[in-house]
């Protein structure tokens, strides 16, 4: 089972201190611990988020999650270097840190263009993953719980806005199985959009975390129709998983054991319609596209 590797799991409390934004902010005279915590924690939930990102764009394709990950890291020192000159500090970097800098790709670009790249696999793996866990759950639809009614239902939506590639066959063929691996997180990703959360933020980006979790969580016991028996939707095995310590639980403690009493913190509307494709308009990213 893939697990996400958040950059955040690699920085304890000594090295967030020195995180270039908590630095910059002790220079601009900020001395309150709890603020400066703050600025670190944000700073961390964004690295988190972009990791992320770059996993759900190329899910197996590595290369591009380092190739993002050097750009990012580039442009930090790019523009640590700049501000310090701007207040007048003296210093020098090695060479490899100005090779680095010489040579950075723009980050923003490189995952605007991962996001553009196949955006519409990226929807329907999201709201496939909806369509089938919302029907699931409610015992008066469970039939309508199939990947064939979800990419019947998504093709539907595509035709009615006149998107091409929407076809249920390129869907149960091509699409899901591209995303299927992290349709958990385009899923949470949109709920998180309609909503109006914040994923840059600390709280945005645990219940993000937390959505995504509770959704694979839900997948991974649900055989659709028709399916031989443990043949779920989607597969532990494959599929990446959330790091159980960014993930809150609710557990209660006896005297003897621990009772967990599953996920907290997560969103999700009972409404059928909130997971239906069909009642969402074209994406605003394509008005200038037919």
């Amino acid at each position: 089972m893939p697990v996400l590797d958040f950059p955040s799991a690699h920085i304890d409390d000594k090295a967030a201190s020195k995180l270039p934004s908590v630095a910059f902010a002790i220079l601009e005279g900020e001395k309150d611990p709890d603020r400066l915590s703050a600025i670190a924690a944000h700073d961390l939930a964004n690295r988190d988020f972009i990791y992320t990102l770059s996993i759900m764009c190329s899910p197996e394709i590595h290369h591009k999650v380092e190739e993002l990950n050097h750009a990012l890291v580039s442009d930090e020192l790019y523009h640590a270097v700049g501000y310090a000159v701007e207040l007048g500090l003296r210093g020098s970097t090695d060479n490899e840190a100005t090779l680095a800098i010489a040579d950075r790709k723009d980050w923003k670009r490189l995952a605007g263009a991962s996001l553009n790249n196949d955006w519409l696999a990226h929807i329907a793996s999201g709201y496939a993953l909806r369509w089938i866990v919302s029907r699931w759950r409610q015992p008066e639809t469970q039939n309508d719980a199939s990947l064939a009614k979800a990419a019947a239902v998504i093709e539907e939506w595509c035709r009615a806005k006149s998107i091409p590639g929407g076809g249920k066959q390129n869907i149960t063929r091509n699409l899901w199985p591209r995303y299927r691996s992290v349709s958990h997180l385009w899923a949470s990703l949109y709920m998180m959009n309609g909503a109006d959360i914040d994923i840059r933020t600390v709280s945005g980006f645990t219940t993000f975390c937390s959505t995504a979790q509770w959704l694979l969580d839900q997948a991974i016991k649900i055989v659709p129709k028709g399916r031989r028996p443990g043949e779920t939707i989607v597969s532990l095995d494959n599929t990446w998983a959330v790091p159980a310590t960014y993930v809150p639980r609710l557990i209660w403690r006896t005297k003897d054991s621990e009772i967990d009493g599953g996920i907290v913190g997560y969103i999700w509307n009972n409404d059928l319609n909130a997971h239906d494709i069909r009642k969402t308009d074209r994406p605003p990213f394509l008005g200038k596209q037919v």
